[in-house]
């Protein structure tokens, strides 16, 4: 069985977390703690669009059923609804993909 994206992300983040109120925190490089504080928000990030895709999928179930049901109409809030999460999911990507793209030094 494949174990939630959550599960994996978490003990990450919380390294990631405690690792800054360290001692050792304050002996890193400048890029060092970028580098660390970057990767805590592509994380961060992820675990938002791990939510946006699970919201999709409750919202294509919820469609499904009602198609199953005889109702085919999809009213606009339910069409607003989709559109809200998907905006979502592409902000997140962007800030990945800013966040990943190299930097002059």
């Amino acid at each position: 069985m494949c174990v939630s994206f959550k599960k994996r992300v978490n003990p990450v983040v919380s390294v990631l977390t405690s690792c800054r109120s360290t001692t050792e925190w304050n002996g890193l490089e400048h890029d060092q703690k970028t580098v660390l504080m970057e990767l805590q928000m592509i994380l961060d990030t992820a675990q938002q669009i791990d939510k946006d895709i699970i919201n999709c999928r409750k919202l294509v179930y919820q469609r499904q059923q009602m198609n199953d049901s005889g109702h085919a109409d999809v009213d606009n809030e339910q069409k607003q609804q989709y559109r809200r999460v998907l905006k979502t999911s592409i902000q997140s990507l962007s800030q990945v993909m800013a966040l990943l793209s190299p930097r002059p030094r």
